[in-house]
């Protein structure tokens, strides 16, 4: 058997090169799909695992913070398995020496056994393989003098000269006592450019101003042999309810819920573009069976077993796709890296920490489980043309096939009918009961079903199209697109997979724009309508940057609102925040309404709300996004209970507002109460409403001039806002749109791997044609309007699986994951972009086996039976 696929396997690859290319193309696109969308999803759970964590168990208050006494507490409670507390502080500040660079700082001091304060914090830094390079102006007495001794990351280096931290609160003087840099695996070493870490006490005068001693959370060091559970009750009853303890893997369950339903969608990709790939290694299989029916004969005819001839095209198949899934691996890397800065900048503002590169993330078992795939998937696609080849009649070597059965084609259809019709009742069962399945399971696998059964009645529809053609060809010249729609009805099943590729690849595209388009003609409606500020102001950074931006004094919403004058209509400042409800992450927003006078005064529909009982606002009443309503079962009347300074705090939902700031709900709260259960004075955006006929350019200048340099403050009216946020989620989709780039070019290659079919079936056909007086150019119009046929089809398989799917994502996924319900847009330029784009590249595509079809020999093909 080794010798007859040693001598036959090499030399078919030799006399069909472009054949084999197609072939090895095919399964690499596949695998770097894969690779890329793999790559991506481990990226996403390597990035939900904090990058500062230091211990199994949190000890957390949300935005209020936990004293630092907590930690001495804890630290001598005597608790069994406990080893050490570690007291973390993390904000963010501007380097004003620096442009105004905005960076994490991390105050860091730990308690119990092992070295305490700053000396805690460098050797774990050079416990991940991070060097550390002493600043010697740093070990000048007088260099000390007033300063805060800070670890710098690599790129932060001030040349020990001392610089200035500030935040909106307040600034701090610094002295470098060293670097860190290197270390290539750490958590930290995406982050190293952008950290300051100093001591627990200077940091936490620096974050919380207002609560000097206050950290933002302790973790828990426990040792080897201690029991979880016993030590985490522990510490609950030590606390007494003045703080939340919980496991740190819970913690990254938290944010991991954010990112879940992109890494199932990295899942889908993966999957899909595998499949896409095994239909196009069949389809070049099926050619290659199709054009060496005598080699098979004759080999058959001279002894060779079915089993022989079966393993020969598998080890064929074999072969390529090893090349393939090597190839794929560095391709699907390059996608991957290609699209993680888009995603990331997305995903930053999420997770409140930068990912860098630690976002690509493969690894060598990812590299294996790759390439294994590819081959699998070769094999898989090779077992039917294999089957069919192994069971050739060498009696019928020279013979083309017959007709069908009549009754077996019957048979046939209903029994796919009747497929189709059970995999669409399972799809609908799925999604109706969706919500006694595991999460996401019912929405997403009955999506797939449902893929399913569409990819089985694509023969049908193939055919459909073909008869239809049929009836309206009576009515034109010619033969050629006759003679192509009857084709199509005969050849149902091979064209059928060509037009379910064509049609799945229309109708992602117009699914995802229809999406986009629907969601962002409701967000920046919303924004433009019922928010329409006309200019933002933040400190550090630009606000489609939250993560890097900074807080700002309570001051400076006078000196913003000073600097407006005559102009300013109306100017409120926000302070954002996230809370735990139940394990679930929402945002809250503290809205500071001195600078507006009352209802109708700015058009944002919590002011006409909140004056409608300013009152009871002011003493703690909360309006909530109407999907914070559905996310977690609440109306209202319902009072909610959100951790607070020194425990809980209340309180009483008073209505509903419209708000898509995030997928889990929005609490907007009154700055008083905020200030009386947070003590937090600072503020992060500060909108301004102009009045009627204001120059918005004027102020805007007017405010950049005064406030932008001197207290690092970005200005941005609401168009080059909402163009940014418009920018940000187009590049966030790149990877969708990639994967949709790929299953056209898999489509595309499946037409012509089709019509070389085509052209070896209907050899005698076209022979007979040429013989009877028919030119090449006729022969060439055959081939290529079935290429159009085909396009034509898929392009209204596209158009209505598109809407239909558009609906399903906005009615189904969108109202589970975030519980927002917006109205069906249809993107029409999309929609015509898709049915003509379908036509004309299948068209095009198709001249390569029309052109082969020109060139058969006349004689030899009328004398194939």
């Amino acid at each position: 058997m080794f010798q007859l696929w040693r001598m036959l396997v090499p030399a078919q690859f030799s006399r069909q090169p472009l054949r084999t290319l197609l072939v090895v193309f095919s399964i690499a696109l596949g695998v770097a799909t894969m690779v890329a969308t793999q790559a991506l999803r481990k990226g996403l759970v390597e990035s939900k695992r904090d990058p500062f964590a230091r211990g199994e168990i949190l000890v957390v208050n949300g935005r209020a913070g936990v004293p630092l006494v907590f930690a001495t507490e804890l630290a001598e409670a005597g608790i069994t398995g406990l080893e050490r507390v570690h007291a973390l502080v993390i904000g963010r500040a501007v380097l004003p020496q620096a442009a105004n660079r905005a960076v994490f700082v991390l105050g860091w001091a730990s308690k119990g056994k092992g070295a305490p304060g700053l000396g805690s914090l460098l050797g774990d830094l050079e416990a991940q393989g991070l060097r550390f390079d002493p600043n010697p102006a740093a070990l000048n007495p007088l260099a000390l003098f007033g300063k805060t001794l800070v670890v710098a990351g690599g790129a932060l280096d001030m040349g020990g000269k001392p610089f200035t931290l500030r935040t909106g609160a307040r600034s701090i003087e610094c002295l470098a006592l060293g670097k860190i840099s290197g270390g290539a695996g750490g958590r930290l070493s995406p982050l190293l450019d952008q950290v300051v870490g100093m001591s627990a006490e200077s940091a936490s005068a620096l974050v919380y101003p207002e609560r000097p001693g206050t950290v933002s959370r302790l973790d828990l060091e426990l040792n080897s042999l201690a029991n979880v559970g016993e030590v985490l009750e522990s510490i609950r009853a030590k606390l007494g309810g003045r703080a939340e303890a919980r496991l740190t893997t819970q913690e990254e369950n938290l944010v991991g819920d954010v990112t879940s339903g992109m890494e199932l969608g990295f899942e889908v990709g993966g999957l899909g573009s595998l499949i896409v790939g095994l239909f196009l290694v069949y389809n070049v299989l099926s050619v290659s069976v199709e054009e060496r029916r005598r080699s098979i004969g004759i080999l058959r005819c001279a002894g060779a077993t079915r089993g022989q001839i079966a393993g020969l095209f598998l080890g064929e198949a074999l072969l390529l796709g090893i090349a393939g899934s090597v190839l794929g691996i560095p391709l699907g890397i390059g996608i991957a890296r290609g699209v993680v800065g888009p995603m990331g900048v997305a995903l930053e503002e999420v997770l409140g920490r930068p990912l860098g590169q630690a976002s690509v993330v493969l690894g060598w078992s990812g590299a294996v489980i790759a390439i294994a795939c590819g081959v699998v998937t070769a094999v898989l696609a090779a077992l039917i043309p294999a089957w069919r080849a192994s069971l050739e009649d060498p009696a019928n070597v020279v013979r083309q096939s017959g007709a069908a059965n009549s009754r077996r084609a019957i048979w046939m259809a209903a029994s796919v009918l009747g497929m189709v019709a059970l995999l669409a009742a399972t799809a609908f069962a799925m999604v109706q009961f969706r919500h006694l399945l595991p999460p996401r399971m019912g929405a997403f696998g009955g999506l797939a079903v449902l893929l399913l059964a569409s990819l089985l009645a694509t023969p049908l529809l193939a055919s459909m199209v073909g008869r239809a053609c049929q009836s309206l060809t009576e009515f034109l010249p010619g033969v050629g697109l006759r003679l192509a729609a009857d084709n199509l009805v005969r050849s149902g099943q091979r064209t059928g997979l060509v037009i379910a590729a064509l049609g799945a690849t229309g109708a992602l595209v117009v699914q995802t724009a229809g999406f986009l388009h629907t969601t962002q003609s409701a967000v920046f409606g919303w924004v433009s309508e019922k928010v329409g500020a006309d200019l933002l102001v933040t400190c550090g950074s630009g606000f489609t940057s939250y993560v890097s931006t900074v807080s700002m004094d309570e001051k400076m919403l006078g000196r913003v609102a000073s600097e407006c004058g005559e102009d300013l209509q109306g100017i409120m400042a926000v302070r954002l925040g996230r809370v735990d409800l139940g394990g679930i992450i929402t945002y809250m927003l503290a809205v500071n309404l001195d600078g507006v006078r009352g209802a109708g005064d700015i058009p944002l529909e919590l002011v006409n709300k909140a004056f409608a009982d300013r009152e009871a606002f002011r003493s703690g009443g909360v309006f909530v996004s109407e999907n914070f309503l559905t996310r977690h079962g609440r109306k209202v009347g319902d009072i909610l209970e959100v951790p607070a300074v020194g425990g809980t705090a209340s309180l009483r939902i008073m209505g509903s507002v419209t708000d898509y700031t995030w997928k889990d709900g929005t609490l907007l709260v009154d700055r008083e109460w905020y200030l009386k259960h947070f003590g937090d004075r600072e503020y992060d955006i500060i909108d301004v409403w102009l009045k009627r006929g204001a120059n918005i350019a004027t102020v805007k200048a007017r405010l950049e001039e005064k406030l932008g340099n001197a207290e690092a403050l970005f200005v941005v009216d609401s168009p080059t806002m909402l163009g940014e946020i418009r920018q940000q989620l187009s590049r966030v989709n790149q990877l969708a749109y990639a994967q949709q780039a790929v299953l056209a070019v898999v489509a595309l290659l499946g037409v012509v791997s089709s019509l070389f079919i085509s052209v070896l079936q209907r050899k005698r056909q076209l022979g007979l044609l040429r013989a009877v007086g028919a030119t090449r150019a006729q022969v060439l119009w055959t081939v290529t309007a079935e290429a159009l046929l085909m396009g034509l089809a898929g392009g209204i398989l596209g158009l209505c699986t598109g809407v239909l799917l558009e609906w399903y994502a906005l009615e189904v996924l969108l109202w589970d994951e975030a519980g927002f319900r917006f109205p069906l847009l249809v993107p029409w330029a999309e929609v015509l972009t898709v049915l003509g784009g379908g036509v004309g590249l299948a068209t095009v595509v198709g001249l390569w086996p029309a052109y082969m079809a020109t060139r058969l020999d006349i004689a030899e093909a009328v004398a194939q039976e």
